[in-house]
């Protein structure tokens, strides 16, 4: 995997000395592979063992931004 970064990177690096002063779009492929979390296990947990407290509300509320960001880019790239 991170082989393949630098290799995206150095495409890049090519790309941009290409089109020097051009808004061109770069396209690559990221080689990441997607890991799934029983977020509802999650959620309870976080509920369950943290409380309402503003660090466990925090923690909550950024793990289900996260979910749905995901499955968004997921949706998108197919």
């Amino acid at each position: 995997m991170r082989g393949r970064f630098l290799d995206g990177e150095a495409a890049l690096h090519q790309f941009q000395a290409q089109t020097a002063g051009s808004r061109s779009p770069f396209e690559w492929q990221a080689d990441i592979p997607l890991v799934f979390a029983p977020t509802e296990f999650l959620q309870t947990t976080v509920l369950e063992k943290i409380g309402t407290r503003v660090l466990g509300l925090d923690a909550l509320i950024r793990l289900k931004a996260s979910e749905i960001g995901l499955a968004q880019s997921n949706k998108s790239a197919h």
